[in-house]
């Protein structure tokens, strides 16, 4: 937490959007801290194990089954849009991001967390296989990526 700490203080008023929530582990953690939390993800099975372990530990968090390309909430909802192992795996990224930045509000905060994790060098992709997630997505944007 001391990461996200050092941009914004965790507190009641602070709303937090914790986008592929996966198991929901930051989520829960800005929770703890009194934060409203929402936490989506792009997996329906996810989501659903993560509200019920929230619901076990009696942690006060929202999970929605949610792109995070076409997000469904108003402009300038959140305080921190926190992201963490998600980019990498996204074949819009920039549509994500400006996802992102028009959900969050003046002055709020954009935490992404994240690397190039894939074994694969995506710049050539006539290296890829005809169905890797990559393959298609355009070379300018992969540039950028790597």
């Amino acid at each position: 937490m001391s990461e996200i700490e050092r941009h914004i203080k965790l507190n009641d008023n602070v709303k937090v959007l914790d986008i592929g929530t996966g198991a929901g582990f930051l989520a829960m953690t800005c929770a703890q801290e009194g934060c409203i939390v929402t936490g989506i993800d792009i997996s329906s099975e996810m989501i659903n194990c993560t509200h019920t372990l929230a619901q076990d530990i009696k942690i006060p968090a929202t999970f929605k089954v949610m792109d995070a390309a076409h997000l469904h909430f108003d402009d300038a909802t959140f305080d921190l849009v926190i992201a963490r192992n998600v980019t990498w795996l996204m074949l819009t990224p920039l549509r994500a991001y400006k996802e992102w930045l028009r959900v969050l509000k003046p002055k709020g905060h954009l935490i992404n967390f994240d690397a190039d994790y894939g074994k694969d060098d995506f710049i050539n992709s006539a290296l890829l296989s005809q169905q890797h997630i990559h393959r298609n997505i355009d070379k300018s944007m992969l540039e950028k990526y790597e």
